[in-house]
């Protein structure tokens, strides 16, 4: 039975297993065991000793049984063959996959322990009885202390060590960062910070994200100079790097610019939390978004016209959003707190420029989508969401759009979010790495694609880039594993997941090596799937306008270099 709450353990309780009354009520034999333990917990993987002392008021072997285990655990020798006044002990055991049937991946709130309770039985002659014993599965291992650590190690530690709540509330403390063994020129890092939960669907994670503002802004790891970093936790994501060979995939793209990152191990007020990604947040800035950067005071003239930073987000938890007449819902992240003008200007704008994608002349190279849209930003976000399996890019969230001061053109991206990607999703067609998804399934490309000269021009893109800079994805793939080597062993001990479904798993190999083989096979094949398909002049919903067209050509900020993603 799995009981809904978890118990610590709780040391030496004796289970008093008290006898039958033997024959016609003239005598009473009383046989007593006494587990050193009355709960155990074990994480996948592990075991766990419990000692038995047995005493009876007659001589011979108690033989002691154990049942009720869940699925993966095991309990030996069984049977336990005691004497009479002496201890023995039982070895309790679970495999990799142990409980996993307590675990199913249906949600990102799912519970990381399963309790049970089993049933000690002891029988000696023809005395027998039973008791109870707590038995706790568990996917976290708190008491985890790496020994061994060759990446940079981020320490916060917060006033009188006060808890990370939630993503509102920010907790005062400071940071501390040591470079790792790999990039030994890399500055340290002291200072005060703050801290709260970083993310949606992640936050309900038991391995949380964090977002952490500096005092003032720090070149991190040899990162570019930010305030505000992002810690991502990557649990759901059991190869560790999704996230990671996206933005190595933007940043092959060229977008205009692709936050930077770093893995490191984290450790919160002394208690070591795994493998993490530091990473810029998405925001406005000269080492970021590089657009204008509005105030209030931005209310009319040309200084009304930019710099706007939106996220297309079903979620809606920004001040203003809306939801255009094709159902697709922003949120103005920058400026924010926006203007009533502010407002209004961007909302009126965004709509102008759908109203232009869905006209009647929308091909229009004057007057149709390519007076509001940069292209190139359109081709390169496409192809990496496309890529990687993004389930979040049919414009769910995490999609941002941004528009500058003075310039007439809407640009997609950065992009951000893959932990849901390439494969690692049980409630989505994408699972499959040989169907369309955001061509199909975002709003505005479904229509883009309807364009043959836009699909003519993602075609001649997918040709420029792919020998040179898809290819060799599976080639970083192995390279990244090898540096996260030891820190995946630290993380999967902090966190033993892997023989274990967590939300939205729809794999589990049962090792690190197996998820990474599983990630790069899904790419390849996916990878295989799409040049199959524009090798014919094919696109998401349907073909080119042929050989010799016109493919057109991005402006603007879509065609600079993208800010280095830090390996």
């Amino acid at each position: 039975m799995i009981v809904a709450r978890r118990r610590e353990i709780l040391g030496s309780i004796a289970l008093v297993f008290t006898a039958l009354i033997c024959g016609c009520g003239v005598h009473t034999n009383q046989l007593d065991l006494s587990p050193s333990v009355g709960s155990v917990t074990l994480t996948p993987g592990s075991s766990a000793n419990v000692d038995v002392t047995a005493a009876a008021d007659v001589s011979g072997t108690i033989s002691i049984t154990v049942s009720g285990l869940p699925p993966g655990v095991t309990v030996s020798p069984s049977p336990l063959q005691v004497a009479a006044g002496s201890t023995g002990t039982l070895t309790f055991k679970a495999a990799m996959n142990a409980a996993a049937d307590a675990f199913p991946a249906t949600g990102p709130a799912n519970t990381d322990y399963a309790t049970y309770t089993v049933t000690i039985s002891g029988a000696l002659q023809a005395v027998r009885n039973s008791s109870n014993l707590q038995l706790t599965v568990s996917l976290e291992n708190p008491s985890f202390v790496p020994t061994t650590m060759n990446l940079p190690v981020v320490r916060i530690t917060t006033q009188d060590n006060a808890p990370i709540l939630n993503k509102t509330d920010y907790v005062q403390g400071n940071v501390t960062i040591t470079p790792g063994t790999a990039d030994p020129a890399d500055s340290p890092y002291t200072g005060p910070m703050e801290a709260h939960l970083h993310g949606n669907s992640t936050i309900e994670m038991p391995k949380k994200p964090y977002k952490v503002k500096l005092n003032s802004k720090a070149p991190l790891l040899g990162m570019p100079s930010n305030k505000n970093w992002i810690l991502l936790a990557n649990y759901d994501d059991k190869a560790l790097m999704r996230n990671y060979v996206a933005l190595e995939l933007s940043q092959r793209l060229s977008m205009p610019w692709t936050p930077s990152s770093v893995f490191v191990e984290l450790f919160v007020n002394d208690q070591y939390e795994g493998n993490y990604q530091l990473t810029q947040e998405v925001d406005i800035g000269k080492t970021q978004v590089n657009i204008t950067e509005m105030d209030d005071t931005d209310n009319s003239g040309k200084a009304l016209t930019g710099g706007y930073l939106l996220e297309i987000d079903q979620h809606q938890d920004e001040d203003f959003v809306f939801t255009t007449p094709h159902g697709v819902e922003f949120g103005l992240q920058d400026p924010d707190p926006a203007t009533s003008e502010q407002s209004s200007y961007i909302q009126s704008y965004v709509q102008e420029a759908e109203d232009s994608l869905y006209s009647g002349n929308f091909t229009d190279s004057t007057t149709g989508w390519r007076s509001y849209f940069d292209q190139n930003t359109l081709i390169n976000w496409y192809l990496t969401n496309e890529i990687m399996g993004n389930v979040d890019a049919d414009f769910y969230s995490s999609d941002y759009v941004y528009k500058d001061k003075n310039n007439p053109l809407l640009y997609m991206g950065p992009v951000w979010d893959f932990d849901i990607s390439s494969g690692n999703v049980n409630y989505a067609p994408i699972v499959s790495p040989d169907i369309w998804w955001v061509g199909t399934d975002a709003a505005w490309y479904s229509r883009l694609f309807q364009d043959p000269k836009f699909t003519d021009a993602v075609i001649a893109r997918w040709k420029q880039v792919k020998a040179s800079q898809l290819d060799t994805l599976p080639a970083f793939i192995d390279q990244t594993a090898a540096n996260l080597n030891q820190s995946q062993q630290n993380n999967f001990q902090r966190w033993p997941i892997l023989g274990v479904a967590v939300w939205p798993n729809s794999e589990v190999a049962g090792s690190y090596q197996g998820e990474v083989d599983f990630l790069k096979s899904w790419l390849t094949q996916r990878i295989a799937w799409m040049d199959s398909q524009f090798s014919q002049g094919i696109g998401p919903t349907g073909s080119g306008s042929g050989p010799g067209s016109d493919s057109g050509s991005g402006s603007g900020l879509g065609s600079t270099s993208s800010t280095a993603v830090k390996h």
